[in-house]
């Protein structure tokens, strides 16, 4: 790794998918915990990724953390499903757009980063690491938790 990075995992959140029950005992948005990490973080950088992400690939962080350079304010996987916030670095200088959209009740981290300096990871760059893209399945509903278990007994998720 070429420059010093915190790691952070969020817990937490609404839950709203989950029925409002929380997932992690804790009830925030992850903006909130963005800006909670990087406001303690004590380097310049971030890593972020959600508790709920069970099958997250070293391999993925790594690729994410190769790409940090200091012109950046954040390092963000892309798929054809959009942007994962949750699986990305983020600059120390995000936390004042942080702040200001939490102080204005705007919870979409994609909302509150939009102005920043974007670096994105293409998909054909994540699938050379995770083939299936397992990294950013995460447990959401009683639905996916279900999925995840069978995933977890079929190795689908553990392969690669």
């Amino acid at each position: 790794m070429k420059h010093p990075c915190s790691g952070v995992i969020l817990a937490g959140g609404l839950s709203t998918r989950y029925g409002g029950e929380n997932k992690a005992f804790l009830v925030r948005s992850s903006l909130t915990g963005v800006h909670a990490g990087l406001f303690y973080t004590r380097h310049p950088f971030a890593f972020f990724s959600a508790c709920d992400t069970p099958f997250l690939k070293k391999e993925i962080i790594e690729t994410v953390l190769e790409q940090i350079d200091p012109a950046d304010d954040l390092i963000i996987p892309q798929t054809s499903k959009g942007f994962e916030p949750l699986c990305a670095a983020y600059s120390k200088r995000c936390l004042k757009a942080a702040e200001e959209h939490l102080r204005a009740n705007k919870l979409k981290i994609q909302l509150a980063l939009q102005k920043g300096r974007i670096k994105t990871i293409p998909e054909e760059r994540l699938r050379e690491k995770d083939p299936e893209l397992v990294s950013f399945f995460n447990v959401n509903t009683p639905e996916d938790l279900a999925r995840a278990e069978q995933m977890l007994t079929a190795g689908s998720a553990t392969e690669g």
